[in-house]
């Protein structure tokens, strides 16, 4: 692939859209969680944890997750608010507590754009590996006969499912891969942005580790 085309593959990114997930049933009733973080008793740090909790989150109908950007942006401003509802989308696909905290804490400090880039490049590495070809970063892979780029013909729903059954070696797996594979493509594309990418990759396994180091070092007792 040479310099132009993977220019081109990567450039074209901030134009992308990204598909939308499966939506799944929903397990509590959104309208008392809205209820519970509007009334004026609870401090801010209990309405931040029950606006900005994956699981919540994970559970809610399309419908729900729509009326919960609303409030964020209410709250925090379109800029904030928007990554924050972003960043929820992506950590949501990921079934780990673990791996949700650490993609929810990196995610959420970018804005909506790099967000949606990061999300394209995690989900065209994963539609293009299940496909059988080498894990790497997405906009590295060869361009088809039309200059488009070809992220084999693995189904949307196929990747969300690998999403959402990572195992842990999988998850540290594929995030150090993808920082490898940008740091690898600095002299094609740019130090300054191969090393945006790598170093969220970075940050995300630093802080994964930091989690199930955490969880392990817990005394539990019966």
């Amino acid at each position: 692939m040479n310099v132009s085309e993977t220019s081109r593959a990567y450039t074209g990114y901030v134009n992308q859209t990204n598909s939308t997930s499966k939506s799944q049933d929903k397990n509590e009733d959104f309208s008392t969680l809205l209820n519970s973080v509007s009334n004026k008793e609870e401090n801010n740090t209990s309405q931040t944890e029950d606006l900005l909790n994956v699981q919540s989150f994970k559970n809610m109908s399309p419908k729900d997750r729509m009326e919960l950007k609303d409030t964020l942006v209410e709250k925090y401003g379109e800029k904030k608010g928007g990554s924050y509802h972003y960043a929820l989308r992506v950590a949501s696909k990921f079934n780990n507590k673990d791996m949700q905290s650490t993609t929810f804490d990196n995610l959420s400090k970018m804005s909506v754009n790099d967000i949606s880039l990061i999300n394209f490049d995690m989900h065209g590495a994963i539609g293009s590996y299940l496909s059988g070809n080498e894990l790497k970063a997405s906009y590295s892979i060869n361009l088809d006969k039309n200059g488009q780029v070809d992220y084999g013909s693995v189904d949307s729903k196929d990747v969300e499912n690998y999403f959402n059954n990572i195992s842990s070696e999988e998850f540290k797996y594929l995030f150090s891969t993808l920082k490898n594979s940008h740091e690898s493509l600095a002299k094609t594309v740019g130090i300054e942005q191969s090393s945006k990418y790598s170093k969220v990759y970075e940050n995300i396994l630093s802080s994964y580790n930091s989690y199930v180091n955490s969880s392990k070092s817990k005394v539990f007792y019966g």
